[in-house]
């Protein structure tokens, strides 16, 4: 099998040939993992076993990092499979569908954490015997004051939150309730720099360019007037 580490942009391998191809293991910084919880996804009964580790920054052991297999690379995509929890060593299994090009990472249930990477895998007639490492890096929050277009608060409204990828579009959509003064926290956010667009139901919305979310940090975007569209 091919290893090979991709700066930017996707190495994608074709798909429907006579003869399997050779897997291709192709790892790609991403900003994160599912922005939503994710449902219990049964291991496929067929396919290839594909072994992972979950490691930090300084490539220590992350337990209880859930491994799935996705057709997508976006973070709203939901696992066709999804394996055993890490254990203490950071190391799973996971079973992905053969032929197929999917997308392979972990995610944490508690959101304390977001995949850095993620494996763009097509398996082929070898199963890879590489140990895939995915990096899980501490994830940061965000805080709003929010007000309409007169500057009155944007107060006890729905407010969206999508985070676009420079390279990927729409990435991370989260969702949260402003307070009394329009002021609106989003706990769990992937690190990172993104736009950020931000709705509130009825006050209006506005995108933020190149916000920098360093991992663990707490960010206050501070006062946004927002606008109707």
């Amino acid at each position: 099998m091919r290893l090979a580490l991709v700066a930017a942009l996707l190495m994608l391998s074709a798909c429907g040939q006579d003869e399997p191809k050779a897997p291709t293991v192709t790892s790609t910084p991403v900003p994160g993992a599912p922005a939503v919880a994710m449902p219990d996804s049964p291991p496929l009964e067929n396919g290839a076993t594909l072994r992972l580790r979950a490691v930090d920054l300084e490539g220590n052991p992350v337990p209880g990092m859930v491994p799935i297999v996705t057709r997508n690379a976006n973070a709203t995509d939901y696992p066709l499979a999804s394996g055993a929890p890490s254990g203490a060593d950071g190391s799973s299994t996971l079973t992905v569908p053969v032929l197929e090009h999917v997308y392979v990472r972990m995610w944490d249930p508690t959101f304390g954490r977001f995949a850095n990477n993620y494996f763009d895998v097509q398996v082929g007639k070898d199963v890879p015997d590489e140990v895939l490492e995915v990096v899980m890096v501490p994830g940061a929050s965000i805080t709003a004051m929010l007000t309409d277009a007169a500057q009155r608060p944007a107060a006890g409204e729905n407010v969206g939150l999508m985070m676009f990828h420079p390279l990927k579009g729409a990435w991370w959509p989260a969702e949260a309730a402003s307070d009394s003064q329009g002021v609106v926290r989003f706990p769990h956010v992937p690190a990172g720099k993104y736009t950020i667009r931000i709705k509130a139901l009825t006050s209006g919305e506005i995108e933020l360019k190149d916000v920098m979310l360093q991992p663990g940090a707490a960010v206050d975007l501070g006062v946004l007037r927002l606008t109707a569209r």
